[in-house]
């Protein structure tokens, strides 16, 4: 019970507009779908929504393959620092230092590390959000009120996809899911957002166990 928010899962293990298509999109993506210059334009406002994020602070909600519900505190930092604290009775805290990623079992003060650049999640908190050069996307859908990205990382195509939510209107992060190479998929909904806060860099340090 104490770890099952995350054993269920892998999800944290696991665009200016350009000359045309092909330089946004991989050919790959390109040779399989059409993308409309709506759809590449909306991609670039996302970017460069997720690059204009510094730091931000909220609520999580998580959905595991299995359906099973975790919610928390989520608390991020660009580049690379993120941190969710999940709600008791669960003792386990995921940490991001800017270099690995770190789950933590706060009662038994054990921790497993796993490097960020191994985890979709890099893709948008890098110091410089680029999918042109790092992803290769895959599909771009605009359902209602929300803008949905679909890509792999170019340079672990295998590790599975990453999808990311986000409000088509003011194209702020909402949420995003990670379907893994075993084929099991993981939500992460956003709620409840403040942005620009600021946040103390020892909640994204390292414990050292």
């Amino acid at each position: 019970m104490k770890s099952s928010a995350l054993s269920r899962s892998s999800l944290f293990f696991s665009v200016l507009l350009v000359l045309s298509l092909q330089s946004l999109f991989s050919p790959r993506a390109a040779a399989q779908s059409s993308f409309s210059q709506e759809q590449v334009q909306a991609v670039l406002q996302a970017e460069a929504s997720l690059n204009r994020i510094s730091t931000a602070a909220g609520r999580f909600l998580q959905i595991s393959n299995e359906g099973g519900i975790a919610r928390g505190d989520f608390f991020l930092s660009r580049p690379g620092r993120f941190r969710f604290d999940y709600d008791a009775p669960s003792p386990l805290a995921l940490i991001a230092d800017g270099r690995n990623v770190i789950e933590i079992d706060m009662d038994l003060q054990s921790a497993r590390r796993k490097s960020l650049n191994a985890t979709p999640l890099r893709l948008f908190l890098s110091s410089n959000v680029d999918f042109r050069n790092t992803a290769n996307i895959e599909k771009v859908e605009i359902v209602a009120d929300s803008l949905l990205v679909t890509m792999r990382d170019r340079g672990r195509p295998n590790d599975g996809t990453l999808t990311l939510v986000v409000d088509a209107n003011n194209f702020t992060l909402r949420a995003w899911q990670i379907v893994d190479n075993k084929g099991e998929r993981t939500t992460v909904r956003l709620e409840n957002m403040t942005y620009g806060l600021s946040i103390p860099p020892q909640y994204f340090t390292d414990p050292g166990y």
